[in-house]
């Protein structure tokens, strides 16, 4: 019901009025700040706006600069695209982050979080920071090696048989944990690193 009432240009110049008539008539401010549940710097700022402007000086300016925060028709479109990879938005990772989700959304819509914003409103729009699992593009190739090492039962007995194996090591930490819809556990892509690792490889 406050918010509702602050939102009428002329009750909320009638308080800010009756407010400067109580401080004229000897109050104090910091008497008032309970009954008007604002600080009274905030009254004292009504009285000098009246002496100096009148009743004009009651009403709120537009204000001036970027919005504060995303309103509801600008999180849907958001909800969107955090939904999908980064990649598509243009950046070259595979995985949310809240400095990444910063820098989108003041290049999309001029509005400005830091980290706690950021994150609170992640969660308010149904994303929750979880454990992902790696997805390998290069394990079809894997697998097409199993079905031939399965079609070898099928050769003759007398047959020689090479066996080839890898092990590959990386200095690359892999990215575990990343924001993604609630319930929803995150599929997080693990490109080759073709520089950043190394192949081993033995036959017998």
């Amino acid at each position: 019901m406050k918010s509702q009432l602050g939102r009428d240009e002329k009750f909320s110049q009638g308080v800010r009025l009756y407010a400067v008539y109580q401080i004229k008539r000897g109050m104090k401010a910091e008497d008032l700040e309970e009954l008007y549940v604002v600080s009274h710097t905030s009254i004292c700022n009504w009285v000098h706006s009246y002496n100096t402007n009148g009743l004009d000086g009651l009403v709120d300016k537009p204000r001036s600069g970027r919005p504060s925060k995303l309103d509801s028709t600008q999180k849907h479109p958001l909800r969107e695209v955090i939904s999908s990879s980064p990649e598509k938005a243009g950046y070259a990772t595979a995985t949310w982050t809240g400095p990444l989700v910063i820098d989108y959304i003041k290049q999309a819509y001029g509005v400005i979080y830091n980290k706690a914003q950021i994150y609170n409103l992640l969660l308010e729009i149904g994303f929750s920071f979880q454990q992902g699992k790696s997805f390998y593009p290069e394990s079809s190739e894997r697998e097409e090696k199993v079905l031939s090492l399965k079609k070898l039962q099928e050769c003759r007995a007398n047959s020689v048989v090479v066996f080839e194996d890898e092990a590959s090591l990386s200095n690359t930490a892999t990215v575990s944990y990343c924001w993604s819809m609630k319930g929803k556990q995150p599929l997080i892509i693990q490109p080759r690193r073709k520089k950043e690792r190394r192949t081993i490889f033995g036959c017998g």
